[in-house]
């Protein structure tokens, strides 16, 4: 009987911590989507900007994923969504 309330325990920390984790990609989507239309993200924790040969890039950092903006200089904006550990560009 104690096994099956560890058991339990242990199955109820792992779905609070999926369901954590489900949240924070949903709100990385939320935030594209409001990004990719020239709207505010809802957070950020880290942003950086520079100047590429072909335009200004943006980036703006969310740990596991981060939103990219980039301006090209015939006027043309490209947004991405990429992971941590991808290329901006």
């Amino acid at each position: 009987m104690e096994e099956k309330k560890k058991k339990s325990k242990i199955f109820i920390i792992l779905d609070i911590i999926l369901g954590i984790i489900v949240i924070y990609f949903v709100l990385g989507f939320i935030n594209f989507y409001m990004y990719s239309n020239n709207n505010k993200p809802l957070f950020t924790f880290k942003e950086k900007s520079y100047v590429v040969s072909d335009g200004k890039v943006d980036v703006k950092d969310y740990f596991a994923y981060k939103l990219i903006r980039h301006e090209i200089t015939n006027n043309s904006v490209s947004y991405n969504l990429k992971l941590w550990f991808m290329k901006d560009i």
